[in-house]
């Protein structure tokens, strides 16, 4: 559990407000309650920003967190993220949304969830870099290719890994921006050849 968390749970106890302790579904009350609250701070958000009033929009979006938090969102918004970089490669409709390429792998939440139920969330995180390696290695989020370069890289010289690094962040910033150019080029027409007579 975050600190906002156990500043959130504080807050519900404070108030006897209904609080679980591992993510669960509420009851039909306290979910009517929280939609509504959702809403209500939704509307504050909105009215916030058409006044261009950046303090407010901070507040309540602070606010909404308030709401908001129970489940411990960091590695479902890592499993999210992952998910999402997924759909690099896919088109735009002419309403701007994105569809997804065959590459596209779906968020799955259902294991971090699990872990958080059985109080698997609240290991402290990794400080050292070995920690952080077997963090990533046990973490079911992580790309299967990433966990099976992790341990190659543990035995090459840092300084050489992030250069090669640069190097490939560059390459593949130029690979996205590329696929996006030709996702918004009209399609080339074939060039016929018209014999001569």
């Amino acid at each position: 559990m975050t600190d906002e968390q156990q500043r959130v749970a504080a807050f519900r106890q404070a108030f006897d407000a209904v609080h679980a302790p591992t993510p669960t579904v509420v009851d039909c009350d306290t979910r009517t309650l929280r939609i509504r609250l959702l809403r209500e701070k939704l509307q504050e958000i909105e009215t916030a920003m058409e006044q261009e009033q950046l303090i407010e929009i901070a507040k309540k979006l602070a606010d909404l967190l308030y709401v908001v938090y129970g489940i411990t969102l960091a590695p479902v918004f890592r499993e999210v993220q992952r998910s999402n970089m997924t759909t690099v490669g896919g088109t735009t409709s002419a309403d701007g949304k994105w569809s997804n390429p065959a590459t596209y792998s779906p968020a799955d939440i259902a294991p971090i969830l699990d872990a958080q139920r059985r109080g698997r969330d609240h290991q402290p995180a990794p400080q050292s870099y070995r920690e952080h390696q077997t963090a990533l290695l046990r973490d079911p989020s992580t790309p299967y290719w990433v966990q099976r370069l992790l341990p190659e890289l543990a035995q090459k010289d840092p300084v050489d890994v992030l250069g090669a690094l640069e190097v490939l962040r560059t390459l593949m910033q130029r690979r996205f921006h590329e696929a996006l150019r030709l996702q918004s080029e009209p399609p080339q027409e074939p060039h016929s050849m018209s014999p001569r007579g």
